[in-house]
């Protein structure tokens, strides 16, 4: 501890000289001082005053390992496919209804909003297979959840067809092209109920066309429905993957440079600002056509550097952060 004193040494004459006396720190000549005289009582003061220091929380932590120079899209959130979710589970979204004249040409698009999916009233009474009876309004409900709560439309059109079950006619002709007729089921706490198709569809939330999609999409011998092919057609240009390997060597092949601006934890890469994209780019055809390999285009050659890499161009005389 530092201490001060104020010492009057003895003197014959003249007047008294003061004199300050500075004691060194005992700290400083033994790193591993302690001083007795702080009681304990004060140790647990400072140590309570240490445990309500909060630490610092990072609201949006950075991922190093993920991170590119583009961002990168994220599809789950666009509009048009999170109203599809929300139609494959049954609740309230929003989709375009077209507007057109008498000849049929589409003269603009509204914006609508489709109501959620609910229970529909059954069949009545005087059903010849009493399905009332059979299935209670509660259990119709648990069956209705159990529906939606796929929410996926290959799962539902499954689930439909693994209720349906062709019936032969007792009467037909040899060779007839009409189609059988099907028996509709539910399914509830393990026991197998027929029940009508009104109250088939009903209890489900759906319309007469689900069920006409899913029988013209199953497969009479092996029960199972074709998977829904809209827009996933084969006739796609694709570039094949040894040219894109081939870039993705080049691109690793450039040299890095090191910044002395930004933090050591960083998952940016950096290279000379003497060449743009463009002229990295052009030394790759060069390499491609001297080796007579083929190359990709400028498009494919930026979307890879720009969504697989994290290579920042370093500007010669500013700060890199």
């Amino acid at each position: 501890m530092l201490t001060t004193s104020l010492d009057i040494p003895p003197s014959s004459s003249g007047p008294p000289v003061y004199q300050e006396v500075f004691s060194s720190d005992d700290s400083v000549a033994d790193p591993n001082f302690t001083d007795s005289t702080l009681s304990d009582s004060d140790t647990e003061l400072s140590g309570d005053a240490n445990k309500n220091i909060t630490k610092r929380k990072i609201l949006f932590p950075s991922k190093l390992e993920n991170k590119t120079r583009k961002r990168l899209r994220r599809e789950k959130k666009w509009p048009r496919n999170h109203n599809k979710i929300l139609k494959n589970s049954g609740k309230a979204y929003e989709s375009f209804k077209k507007i057109t004249n008498e000849d049929g040409t589409v003269v603009t698009r509204e914006l609508v909003t489709r109501m959620a999916r609910k229970l529909l009233p059954p069949c009545g009474e005087k059903c010849r297979l009493a399905c009332t009876k059979k299935i209670n309004e509660d259990d119709r409900l648990i069956i209705f959840n159990e529906f939606w709560a796929l929410s996926d439309l290959q799962r539902q059109r499954d689930f439909i067809a693994n209720c349906m079950t062709p019936i032969k006619t007792k009467y037909g002709k040899e060779n007839d092209r009409r189609r059988l007729n099907n028996a509709f089921h539910l399914i509830h706490n393990g026991d197998k109920s027929r029940v009508c198709r009104k109250f088939f569809v009903a209890t489900l939330g759906i319309s007469t066309r689900m069920l006409r999609t899913v029988d013209n999409k199953i497969d009479p011998n092996t029960r199972i429905v074709s998977k829904d092919s809209r827009g996933k057609h084969g006739n796609h240009s694709k570039l094949p993957d040894t040219v894109k390997d081939g870039i993705r060597r080049h691109i690793n092949s450039i040299p890095r440079i090191e910044s002395h601006y930004c933090r050591a934890r960083t998952s940016k890469e950096y290279i000379d600002g003497g060449k743009s994209i463009s002229d990295l780019y052009r030394d790759y055809v060069k390499i491609c056509q001297e080796k007579n390999e083929k190359h990709g285009h400028y498009t494919m050659y930026y979307s890879i550097y720009n969504t697989e890499f994290n290579i920042v161009v370093s500007t010669i005389g500013l700060p890199i952060f």
